[in-house]
């Protein structure tokens, strides 16, 4: 199922339904936790946390949308659970494309793929990926690929609980653990065993550490990992990796707050984005451009500008991507003195992501699943 926050719809085997926003929010939360039966309470307080409804209007929400799937019946149905309350029910069995892709559309496709994703194509990534006539084969990666976009962690973790990706679990870790030393000592032993694909080892030691080391103030230690990363692709701007190892140069050098060194490494990582588009990278960028200003006591257009850098992100169709961004907020708004509304407000907004993603719920599950490879 494809969930659109643009128009309140939901798309499942190119049929679209159009609904009312808290039965899209009511839906989307089932969805996340498909399997699982939650009473009316739990529904109230996940879709209607400030307001004081009655069981009635869980009922009655329920009702609407069972009418509104029924074109989905065969695979989506909400089930009553008696004395209880109410459970999702996903038939995610997938049919088998009915003509072969031949091997040249394939790496055609492929390509595109990879292409969407490095350019930070969201959008266009999911109208490939679910795109039936092209008979894409949904393989693992382009699942999680299609999981992460949509920050659908819950998913994404019960299908990683059957395979063997240990990145995943891994790129969570880091955002729901409070014992910063320890996900340092787990990240730094699985990149001296070497138990990743290469580019997910580089994920975790070039922008994942990194992030770690400035959260308990070793800053050097931080553009040590970045150096090094920039040297393994040996400054090549046309490597995938090359935008986002400079935007974590100006990250350190904007916690160290040498501005002036981090408005010149901006400028240069303007130019390349002008010439390689990376959509990602440009909405980061804003959010730095955003932070200088504020350090400068310009909070107002400071402000906008990180609104236009999470807008970026919003658009570019990868929401996973607010995990980064929200790590930067936390990471430098206090360390530049920023006003303690400031901080709350990007605070809330980061607990409303968490909360919508249900990480927190995740924590133990996520943790479960890196202690079984260690």
């Amino acid at each position: 199922m494809i969930f659109s926050q643009e128009d309140y719809s939901v798309t499942c085997d190119e049929e679209k339904v159009v609904l009312l926003r808290k039965e899209y929010l009511l839906l989307l939360f089932l969805y996340k936790n498909k399997g699982i039966a939650f009473s009316r309470e739990d529904i109230l307080n996940a879709v209607w946390p400030l307001e004081d409804p009655t069981d009635r209007t869980v009922d009655d929400h329920i009702y609407r949308l069972r009418k509104k799937l029924s074109p989905f019946c065969e695979k989506v149905s909400i089930k009553t659970v008696k004395g209880f309350g109410y459970l999702l029910a996903v038939d995610e069995k997938r049919q088998p494309s009915p003509v072969p892709m031949p091997e040249e559309l394939f790496e055609q496709a492929n390509h595109l793929f990879n292409m969407y994703y490095k350019y930070g194509h969201g959008k266009a990534l999911k109208e490939l990926i679910t795109n039936k006539e092209l008979g894409f084969s949904l393989n693992e990666k382009y699942e999680t690929v299609l999981y992460l976009l949509q920050s659908d962690f819950t998913s994404l973790l019960q299908k990683m609980d059957s395979s063997n990706n240990k990145f995943i679990p891994l790129y969570l870790y880091a955002n729901i653990e409070e014992d910063t030393e320890q996900v340092i000592s787990i990240y730094e032993k699985v990149i001296r065993s070497k138990v990743l694909v290469e580019e997910q080892q580089m994920d975790i030691e070039y922008f994942s550490l990194p992030m770690l080391y400035m959260k308990v103030d070793k800053p050097n230690e931080s553009m040590k990992i970045v150096h090094k990363g920039l040297n393994e692709i040996k400054f090549d701007d046309k490597h995938g990796f090359f935008p986002l190892l400079n935007i974590m140069k100006t990250i350190i050098l904007l916690f160290t707050y040498e501005i002036a060194k981090t408005k010149d490494e901006i400028a240069a990582i303007e130019n390349l984005l002008a010439l390689h588009p990376y959509q990602r990278e440009q909405g980061v960028l804003h959010v730095i451009k955003g932070l200088i200003l504020i350090a400068e006591g310009k909070s107002a257009k400071g402000k906008d500008l990180i609104e236009e850098g999470r807008t970026i992100i919003i658009q570019s169709g990868h929401s996973y991507y607010f995990l980064f961004i929200y790590q930067v907020l936390d990471l430098v708004l206090a360390k530049l003195g920023v006003d303690v509304d400031t901080i709350n407000f990007y605070e809330r907004e980061k607990s409303k992501y968490y909360k919508k993603a249900n990480l927190w719920n995740l924590k133990e599950v996520i943790s479960d699943q890196v202690r079984k490879f260690l």
